[in-house]
């Protein structure tokens, strides 16, 4: 099966949770200098409404007044040559935290089981993350 390659991204030890102080559980969808037909993608709306437009989106309410749009995703994710396995994960979208500073708007949440295998099984730090888009549409991650 295939797919189109829609970011990646170099990780940092926040990235890969390995960051002193608290765990952020999850990975800033940011820019990356990443390109999709010869030009340098907008954060800001890129990935809401290209690469995970076609999620169930809900809106999130904090303290009576909508903050934020969530999605959940099954992502198969493949560490270096082995498959760790299919993980559901949240991607949220909070429009106002761009803040009119072009600051991320999107965040891929890990997840329990997800976080679980980065704090205990595998140090990702330094390694490149790829997220492709399959032609089924389901997501796949890549690290190595």
């Amino acid at each position: 099966m295939s797919g189109e390659l829609v970011w990646r991204k170099r990780l940092s030890k926040t990235d890969a949770q390995r960051q002193s102080g608290n765990q952020t559980g999850d990975i800033r969808l940011t820019q990356a200098r990443f390109e999709r037909n010869g030009a340098v993608i907008d954060q800001t709306t890129y990935f809401r409404h290209y690469v995970f437009a076609d999620g169930d989106w809900k809106t999130v309410s904090y303290r009576g007044k909508e903050d934020r749009e969530v999605a959940t995703f099954v992502f198969k994710v493949i560490i270096g040559e082995d498959i760790a396995g299919h993980f559901m994960m949240d991607v949220s979208h909070k429009p106002s935290g761009e803040a009119g500073q072009g600051n991320y708007t999107t965040g891929l949440r890990w997840g329990p089981t997800f976080m679980h295998y980065l704090l205990h099984r595998e140090d990702v730090t330094g390694m490149d993350l790829e997220i492709f888009k399959m032609d089924n549409g389901e997501f796949e991650i890549r690290i190595s």
